[in-house]
């Protein structure tokens, strides 16, 4: 290549630099809008406004796929599992909380597979699938302990505490079921 190509090839860098330099600054203030929008989201959970939040979060789900934000995209399927979780609706948040263990697997984000493997503990344990739910448990149990995460080993030592709790016998009545005077009366197994 002669060195008159290189140096017209060089004077078009400045320009593709300063059109990235925007391009960047859009994407970026995209991505700190969405967050935002997304912990209106957590607001709306916390005030019990659950259909609120789950449209928040899928709004901001929607747009963190358009900027290709895999990782941002993990935590808003955990949180509409969280939601409808919140909500009784423990199907719906047994498939958000899998979709998003999936795709932090594929991006290797370890923490929040953690975190979507207790979210589909609690969906299973609101389901009644205790041996399911004591899977996922102890799967995030022993990657929060390989990636030296205490809150979620803790999260994850409380669910197989809670799944412990409500499997002993001392806790049930002469049918099996939970004992109504017991905090886990609202499971059904």
């Amino acid at each position: 290549m002669s060195s008159s190509c290189r140096i017209r090839r060089c004077s078009r860098l400045p320009d593709q630099y300063e059109r990235s330099i925007v391009v960047f600054r859009e994407a970026r203030q995209r991505q700190s809008l969405t967050m935002l929008d997304h912990n209106l989201g957590h607001v709306q959970q916390y005030k019990g406004n659950y259909d609120d939040a789950i449209a928040i979060y899928r709004k901001a789900l929607v747009a963190y796929y358009d900027i290709g934000d895999l990782g941002h995209q993990a935590i808003a399927l955990s949180d509409i599992g969280a939601a409808f979780g919140s909500k009784g609706c423990f199907t719906e948040a047994l498939v958000h909380h899998q979709k998003s263990a999936e795709l932090a697997e594929a991006i290797g984000d370890r923490s929040q597979l953690a975190a979507a493997l207790c979210g589909a503990g609690d969906a299973h344990r609101g389901l009644g699938s205790y041996g399911a739910a004591t899977e996922s448990y102890e799967q995030a149990h022993r990657l929060a302990g390989e990636i030296e995460a205490p809150y979620l080993n803790a999260k994850a030592l409380y669910g197989l505490g809670e799944i412990r709790h409500i499997n002993d016998p001392i806790w049930r009545d002469e049918r099996g079921e939970p004992h109504p005077t017991s905090r886990f009366s609202f499971v059904r197994g």
